[in-house]
């Protein structure tokens, strides 16, 4: 009984050193800053996905090691989409700074918005002579 237990967690541990080390950077084409599990300086290691859906956007933020936090933006207001923390926003002059739990994100700034374009003269709105 006790060789066949240990047996089985020596298979575990040896397939689990297989996988090797957690990547040092996340997947996805647009990194941001992150400080993870309490760390003290921020480096360029996450990444950082957004979607426009109706009312605002959600950033799904991806972590070096697999994990990753959804949030939902609107405007200023940034909360966490899922899960039980809540996110605590510090706006900075060149960023907007989100920490949940023992996790922190730099985000850039939003994009200013793009202006409407003008609508093209035509018989009904042009200028009379």
């Amino acid at each position: 009984m006790y060789s066949r237990i240990s047996s089985t967690a020596l298979v575990i541990l040896a397939l689990a050193g297989c996988s090797g080390p957690a990547p040092e950077v996340a997947e996805g084409a647009e990194k941001i800053a992150c400080a993870l599990n309490r760390a003290a300086e921020f480096s360029p290691t996450c990444a950082v996905e957004s979607q426009i859906v109706p009312g605002g956007t959600i950033l799904v933020i991806r972590h070096p090691g697999g994990g990753f936090r959804r949030f939902e933006v609107e405007g200023d207001w940034v909360r966490t989409a899922d899960g039980v923390d809540l996110a605590v926003v510090t706006v900075l002059p060149h960023a907007t700074e989100v920490t949940v739990g023992t996790d922190r994100y730099r985000l850039p700034p939003p994009a200013p918005p793009v202006p409407a374009s003008p609508v093209p003269a035509s018989p009904v709105n042009a200028p009379r002579p």
